[in-house]
């Protein structure tokens, strides 16, 4: 069930459910992979828990997670400006619910602060 609501939540949105996950630098860059992931840094578990990755035409393009908490407005800043240092932008989607453990973890979704990056050529860098 949650694996249908997942792919549901990506295509209402036009995104894939990826076969693998990546960090947030890759998302921010709207990247492929970032190498054999040696300097990679993970997600810290404040800002990600029970994550669910997406691609659009096989590039990073967000990451729902599932955090255990209640959100005030505050905690909520301090996690979209924790996240923008990072070059994310976080939306907590309101037309859809948390399908990890509703009404115990509430939806919070990760995708790039700016538009895809392309080359001279207008390809995908």
């Amino acid at each position: 069930m949650q694996h249908r609501l997942a792919v549901l939540f990506g295509a209402t949105r036009g995104w894939a459910l990826s076969r693998s996950d990546f960090t947030a630098a890759v998302l921010a860059r709207r990247g492929l992979f970032d190498g054999r992931g040696y300097y990679a840094e993970p997600w810290t578990r404040e800002l990600v828990d029970h994550p669910f990755y997406y691609r659009k035409d096989r590039m990073a393009s967000a990451l729902a997670a599932h955090l255990y908490s209640t959100f005030d407005a505050a905690k909520r800043q301090d996690i979209a400006a924790f996240a923008e240092l990072k070059g994310l932008r976080t939306t907590w989607p309101e037309d859809f619910p948390s399908w990890w453990l509703p009404g115990r973890t509430t939806l919070v979704v990760y995708t790039p602060l700016t538009g895809p990056v392309h080359d001279a050529r207008g390809f995908p860098a």
